[in-house]
């Protein structure tokens, strides 16, 4: 385990590896049940993303988990989030453009269509890329 990409996907790779960091995540990794996903997920709404708050409750469970753990988690188990993040490309402009021309700048719609991802970054794309291929004088 001398490399960062054989680690989890939650450690940056340009973070500096700490051996026991490393070795209680992947212990608390082990131990992860699909139980504790459908909690997380429970308590990630209820307490409105306070993983302080979540981790005093799994605590109380007798399950030692981090609030960083549950974050990095909650972002592995949650499809949205995943969908979210996902990075525009050439492929992605095309089907934005033709929504645009669907829906016109109504960013949620378009975000449903485009697999619920961030209608802010869907705008931002619009305005920084395609707009100006459209009309590139403006």
């Amino acid at each position: 385990m001398d490399s960062p990409e054989s680690t989890s996907p939650c450690i940056p790779k340009f973070q500096p590896l700490n051996k026991k960091f490393e070795e209680s995540h992947n212990r608390m990794n082990e131990a992860w049940t699909v139980e504790d996903s459908q909690l997380l997920l429970k308590l990630a709404l209820d307490y409105k993303l306070d993983w302080k708050k979540v981790g005093r409750k799994f605590k109380n469970l007798g399950k030692n988990v981090t609030p960083a753990f549950l974050r990095c988690k909650y972002k592995q188990i949650k499809p949205q989030y995943a969908a979210k993040n996902e990075t525009l490309n050439e492929l992605h402009d095309s089907k934005l453009a033709d929504l645009i021309g669907k829906y016109g700048e109504d960013w949620e719609s378009i975000s449903v269509e485009m697999g619920h991802m961030d209608p802010i970054k869907l705008r931002n794309r619009f305005f920084s890329q395609i707009k100006r291929k459209i009309c590139p004088n403006k």
